[in-house]
């Protein structure tokens, strides 16, 4: 995580760095993740998460009704006290959302638009949804939304 850090630094001198990741394996603590980050040091920025995959943060961007869904389903496996680990969810995301039948892992199954991106942190901003992601705030007081 240093390594990583310092690197980006001078890469991009004179620039913010935002280190925005998944929360679940930090959660989970996999591999010390978790234990890693809660050590971490004092010059390493606070990381901007996705609560709790990147799978999660896409159907954000998509129709209550899709959100709704997702939601139910993932409520129903305990994601939200325990998240389901990539070989549980992939599946389940290919099965019961039609944007996601062909899916792998990283891709981006839709265009990313500025609605669905205002359509994400309006998901982001409900509090009977758990899916967050500390990115939309970010960008919504940073960029606007």
């Amino acid at each position: 995580m240093e390594k990583a850090y310092k690197k980006a630094c001078k890469e991009n001198k004179n620039k913010e760095i935002i280190i925005w990741v998944d929360e679940d394996i930090y959660k989970r603590n996999d591999k010390g993740n978790g234990t890693s980050y809660l050590n971490k040091k004092q010059n390493i920025p606070e990381f901007i998460f996705t609560k709790y995959n990147f799978e999660d943060f896409l159907v954000m961007h998509l129709d209550d009704d899709i959100i709704d869904k997702w939601h139910q389903i993932l409520n129903t496996k305990g994601h939200f006290n325990v998240p389901l680990k990539s070989s549980e969810y992939i599946p389940l995301i290919k099965e019961n959302i039609e944007l996601f039948a062909n899916y792998e892992k990283g891709d981006i199954p839709f265009e990313i638009t500025f609605d669905n991106i205002k359509q994400a942190y309006n998901t982001h901003q409900k509090q009977n949804i758990n899916f967050k992601c500390d990115i939309l705030k970010y960008i919504s007081e940073n960029l606007g939304l």
